[in-house]
């Protein structure tokens, strides 16, 4: 595509997914072809996207697509610019990956581990907080959402009766190994 976002060649794959032909699409807005424009919040992910990749940018994210109104393909978008001998964005290259199947996994698995009558999160290497289950959204007041970059955390002692139990937390500082009664 162009780095004003028209479309200038376009794979067999999304047109047969839309059921267009390619001189229905070739010189168009890419974010005004029918996949990207039944949601203003994903038409406008692109515009963004097509804008970044503009400046030299290597832009990722993902989206959901309609191709058409009964189909609908979660898509990983790579957006890289080509650029010319004096440097110039010359051309943009659109690369979407189909991670819909992969995508429903993260949903089975979201319902599998909220089920569980376990406590599950996962923290990242600096220390965020970035899933917490049900179960341990039951059982933590406050912790609705992840906390972003928090010192402390409650957690229910082994010794809790259960949800809503606030005499049974923990307090325990992240990363220092030590619990301390709260």
């Amino acid at each position: 595509m162009t780095p004003d976002g028209l479309v200038l060649d376009i794979n067999q794959r999304p047109l047969a997914d839309a059921h267009l032909r390619r001189e229905e699409v070739v010189g168009k807005p890419f974010t005004d072809l029918p996949a990207w424009s039944h949601d203003p919040a994903v038409q406008q992910q692109l515009r963004a996207a097509i804008a970044r990749a503009s400046r030299g940018e290597t832009v990722r994210f993902e989206a959901r697509i309609h191709p058409r109104t009964e189909m609908y393909l979660d898509i990983l978008m790579t957006i890289t610019s080509h650029r010319d001998a004096s440097q110039q964005v010359e051309y943009l290259i659109c690369a979407g990956r189909d991670i819909t199947e992969h995508k429903h996994a993260e949903d089975e698995l979201q319902v599998l581990l909220d089920a569980i009558p376990q406590l599950v999160w996962t923290r990242r290497p600096d220390g965020f907080v970035d899933y917490t289950n049900q179960r341990w959204r039951d059982y933590s007041p406050n912790t609705s959402t992840p906390k972003t970059n928090c010192r402390y955390c409650l957690m229910p002692s082994p010794n809790s009766s259960g949800p809503g139990d606030q005499t049974g937390l923990l307090t325990i500082r992240i990363n220092a190994g030590a619990t301390i009664p709260a």
